[in-house]
């Protein structure tokens, strides 16, 4: 059961880190990890709750994030007269 709980683990914090790079942030598919893992008892509800909450996060911190890059992008294109 360890080794299940490891694998389990490093998996879902791999989602996690992939949450926070993508171009298209989503959660959905990392929480449905973390809710399999916990069906199959390789995960308790309290790491079920922590890493649910980590995913969400880091899906806000990414748009949050991308949301700011463009904002910038947009607001140097208006500064030097470039279309956007």
């Amino acid at each position: 059961m360890i080794r299940g709980h490891d694998l389990s683990i490093r998996m879902i914090e791999q989602q996690i880190e992939w949450i926070g790079q993508s171009s298209f942030p989503e959660s959905n598919t990392c929480v449905g990890m973390i809710q399999a893992n916990l069906a199959h008892g390789f995960i308790d509800q309290r790491e079920s709750l922590e890493l649910t909450e980590r995913a969400y996060n880091a899906e806000e911190a990414r748009r949050v994030a991308l949301h700011q890059r463009d904002t910038a992008g947009r607001l140097a294109a208006i500064q030097y007269g470039k279309p956007l």
